[in-house]
């Protein structure tokens, strides 16, 4: 993959991420307030407590990692289609094939 196309895939992930990044916020806090009749609480702040932070916390970061790994998968899939081939090199194993993990 040549230069060009390396800055246009940097640019192309970057501002699809930051997108989905947005959404994920939004729809964390209101999946929040659906789940709790509550806004969100401030985890930094001393008076919530601390296992409504915490609770707040481990959702957020399951929600995040979770979007972050749809979305690189959905950007790179799109980008195989349009261009025809992956712009990130990935692990191999002993015989030379990409490592497959299935669920």
């Amino acid at each position: 993959m040549g230069i060009a196309s390396k800055a246009v895939w940097k640019i192309y992930s970057t501002v699809f991420s930051l997108i989905v990044a947005l959404v994920t916020a939004k729809l964390l806090s209101r999946g929040w307030k659906v789940a709790t009749g509550e806004e969100p609480p401030d985890a930094q702040d001393p008076d919530t407590p601390t296992g409504k932070a915490l609770t707040w916390a481990i959702a957020s970061a399951v929600g995040v990692v979770v979007s972050q790994l749809l979305t690189k998968r959905f950007t790179e899939e799109r980008w195989i289609k349009q261009m025809g081939s992956s712009p990130v090199k990935h692990k191999k194993n002993k015989a030379g094939k990409p490592v497959k993990i299935a669920f």
